[in-house]
């Protein structure tokens, strides 16, 4: 596709013929592909005569021959197919939505007179939320000013401050950017000029969402020479490259009794046969039956559809002639027809729009829609700064990027070989799993514990790279059951794993108040296919009933029967038990890097061993781990492969679990170190906390507790692959007060603000009082910033009371 040359003008009427003819051969000129003009000034059918005139689609709104007035005008050689068309009645705004060769493109030209209050702008907001798709090109004249400093040469509040106001939040919340005004970060140029005031200002704009930038090729202003106002140019390439697709199932076809019963005798068990090669030969004969089945489908649907379309004209042109019942009851069922298709076409765009687990009616999608947009914003990676090189927008090389840091993120280091774990493992006092224990880990793959797993997987989850959807398995769930047990039993017993069960694709989620342009400020999520999870999730349940013999009460973690409240409220009371004993005592969290990421595998099944857990139980997690690969997914593009050689990958029904046995080890060294001094309560000494990788010192003596601790920490790091991100470890302090030489030794935050310290959410401080205020006031604060934000999108109370159990009352609960 060629590029997309889009022209916005105020033409302040032209009612004129000759100014009309002269601003279309401008835009002639101008080589312009699509024209925005408002002002135009024109009647019904004076806009209608510029279909004649231009050859041209035409779409406006229209007021009186006076003021107003708005029109789109796309050029015949431009393939645009209409779907929707929005307008208002007083001229302001028109709204297109449809497609330029298959791509979905929406393209709103406003008008905003001055004078006008906030209710048309709420109305614009609302359209953006509800009513766009795919590209968005919002444009006009707006009469307000963005930015005073920059967008107007006279130093007085515009009038339309308040609407700016109103704008700026809207493209904070909905992602989006002032495009020319994204190129030209500090420059001054105006679009319009007031012969009363003698005052330029910038008061035309383009606007696009976040994710879409990269298309933007060029943005300009020209002269004002044809009106008051001058007009705006924008070029975007949509040459997009969709890059690799992955297949996955569409879940409506399993609401068809054909699709389900074809399926079924697909699926059969062949005794003679090697089980994996039988399960994934399975997979792959399947998978070609269904994009077969789907595209013949798809074929028959779009014909059906065509021929409903044309048979429900044919019966209206008789209708109106005739009137008779006939003709209306065959209108009523061709429409209820067609109704049925499209409605299938509606209900799968809301499954991958992940819309189909809320239902809280038509009004409350719009508050939905307006969240999935700011979720939108904050998935797309626009660009990234990687170290010592120049800013990378390209996003195939943005990919790339991704691909290569976790690559390298997942790369084994050489560090300690299994005798030197050995050796430090062999001087901690570990415990051991109960021999009953480990006869319920190792004891044969059941068809209870996989019928029960695929029983409770959950709807509406994203599926691996091999596109089976958990849906696809609850739905044949009696034909697959021993295709899975004897696939899972013959790996188990052979150590031999299936290719697809080691493969994954890495998702992305930015970490709140990171640098969203460095890779390492995201968390990798690992999307892993459906028969990897089964066995995942049974092995996992069967270490969750017996991992609590060798997990402390200090780690709260994903181990049954522990919450992360105890670790608060216990925090909470040894502050207070050394306030009131006047005990020395220093707080202090720790930080891992990448905690989850760079855990050594020889380390972690060398531990497993450690904790008395059966080698048959050991020998089937190492085949579980036995070569994984994965590709990263950025902007809906997929990576090339690479390979993972540590770590315990984010996704994993294990890995918490792992992770669990993994960071004990590190809490026993601390428990056990007698020099680093604990809070003793009764018979009880407390030294640490841990949540997963969340982990709360508690140190008396700490001048020399700490010296102490930080060598069991790195002797721990030097065996495991442990980093502590020093600079990012925060301390506090009650009754004691750390030495210079000490802080200079260790560069943890010393002196938090206000003596506060974060732990698990909660903002803890010396001061017990001030709990309710430096949690609750907060809190408060930040729902008050929510609620006057969504008091742009116009909605009714039943759907305000909806968003307010599912956005603010999670958040007090908590």
């Amino acid at each position: 596709m060629c590029d997309l040359k889009v022209i916005s003008l105020n033409v302040n009427g032209i009612n004129n013929v000759i100014k009309r003819r002269k601003i279309l051969l401008e835009m002639e000129k101008e080589k312009a592909d699509i024209v925005y003009l408002q002002e135009t000034h024109l009647e019904k059918q004076e806009h209608e005569k510029l279909k004649k005139i231009t050859k041209s689609q035409v779409y406006y709104s229209t007021y009186n021959s006076k003021q107003s007035g708005v029109v789109i005008i796309i050029k015949p050689h431009v393939s645009f197919e209409l779907e929707d068309c929005y307008t208002d009645k007083e001229g302001k705004y028109v709204l297109i939505v449809g497609k330029i060769e298959g791509l979905e493109i929406s393209f709103l030209n406003t008008y905003y007179p001055p004078d006008t209050g906030p209710e048309l702008m709420v109305q614009l907001i609302d359209l953006l939320v509800t009513k766009t798709k795919g590209v968005v090109i919002m444009a006009g004249d707006l009469n307000l000013v963005m930015n005073s400093k920059l967008d107007s040469s006279s130093t007085k509040v515009h009038r339309a401050e308040k609407n700016a106001s109103l704008l700026r939040k809207a493209c904070s919340e909905l992602g989006l950017v002032d495009i020319w005004r994204e190129l030209n970060p500090d420059k001054k140029e105006y679009t319009c000029y007031s012969g009363r005031h003698s005052i330029y200002n910038r008061l035309d704009y383009f606007f696009m969402y976040k994710q879409n930038v990269t298309l933007v090729k060029t943005c300009y202003i020209n002269s004002i020479n044809m009106s008051d106002h001058a007009a705006i140019s924008l070029t975007i390439s949509l040459q997009i490259s969709k890059g690799k697709r992955l297949w996955r199932l569409n879940n409506s076809l399993l609401q068809e009794p054909e699709f389900i019963e074809r399926i079924k005798k697909e699926l059969n068990d062949t005794e003679d046969i090697d089980p994996i090669i039988l399960w994934e030969g399975a997979k792959a004969v399947l998978r070609g039956y269904i994009i077969s089945y789907s595209s013949t489908r798809k074929k028959t649907r779009r014909a059906e559809e065509k021929q409903l379309i044309e048979d429900i004209k044919t019966i209206e042109n008789r209708h109106s002639k005739t009137n008779s019942k006939e003709d209306k009851l065959q209108l009523k069922q061709k429409r209820t027809q067609l109704e049925k298709i499209r409605m299938f076409e509606i209900e799968k765009l809301m499954t991958f729009a992940k819309q189909e687990s809320y239902d809280g009616g038509p009004k409350s999608l719009k508050i939905l829609a307006y969240k999935l947009k700011k979720q939108t914003k904050k998935m797309h990676i626009t660009n990234l700064k990687p170290e010592q090189a120049r800013k990378i927008t390209d996003k195939d090389q943005i990919v790339e990027e991704f691909a290569s840091y976790y690559e390298k993120l997942y790369r084994a280091e050489a560090s300690a070989d299994c005798e030197q774990i050995r050796t430090y493992l062999r001087k901690l006092e570990l415990p051991k799993l109960k021999q009953v224990n480990n006869e319920k880990l190792t004891k044969p793959i059941t068809a209870e514990e996989v019928h029960k797993q695929i029983q409770g997987l959950k709807n509406g989850k994203s599926p691996g790279d091999d596109g089976f959807t958990n849906e696809f398995y609850k739905a044949f769930k009696d034909q697959l059951s021993p295709l899975l047990i004897r696939a899972y039993r013959y790996a188990l017993d052979t150590r031999k794993w299936a290719q697809t069960w080691s493969s994954s694709i890495v998702t992305l989620i930015h970490k709140e108040g990171k640098d969203a342009t460095k890779c390492a400020s995201y968390r990798p999520i690992s999307l892993l296919n459906t028969d990897h999870n089964i066995i995942s999730s049974i092995l996992a349940n069967r270490l969750k009933d017996t991992v609590i013999d060798i997990i402390n009460p200090d780690q709260c973690g994903f181990i049954p029967g522990r919450l992360l409240a105890d670790n608060i409220r216990r925090t909470l009371n040894i502050i207070d038990y050394a306030q009131r004993q006047k005990e020395e005592l220093l707080l202090m969290t720790l930080d891992a890097e990448k905690a989850f990421d760079l855990v050594s595998w020889p380390f972690m099944f060398e531990t497993i061993k450690s904790f008395g857990i059966d080698d048959t139980f050991c020998q089937w997690l190492q085949v579980l781990y036995s070569k994984p690969v994965s590709i990263v997914k950025t902007n809906g593009t997929f990576s090339r492969k690479f390979s993972i050689q540590r770590g315990t990958r984010q996704g994993d029904p294990l890995s918490p679990l792992l992770f669990a046995i993994y960071i004990e080890v590190l809490a026993i060294a601390i428990r056990q170190n007698e020099n680093i001094k604990g809070m003793k309560i009764g018979k009880e000494i407390h030294k640490l906390a841990l949540y997963a990788d969340d982990i709360i010192i508690y140190l008396t003596s700490p001048e020399s507790a700490i010296q102490h601790l930080w060598k069991e920490i790195e002797e721990y790091s030097t065996v495991s692959g442990y980093r502590i991100s020093e600079d990012k470890c925060e301390s506090l302090s009650i009754g004691t007060q750390m030495n210079q030489v000490i802080k200079e030794c260790y560069k943890i935050k010393w002196d938090t603000i206000l003596d506060i310290i974060k732990y698990l959410g909660i903002s803890i401080s010396t001061n017990l009082n001030e709990l309710y205020t430096n949690n609750y006031c907060t809190l408060e604060r930040k729902i008050r910033r929510d609620l006057n934000k969504w008091k742009l999108i116009p909605d009714g109370i039943y759907s305000r009371v909806e968003t307010i159990k599912m956005m603010i009352l999670p958040q007090l609960l908590f």
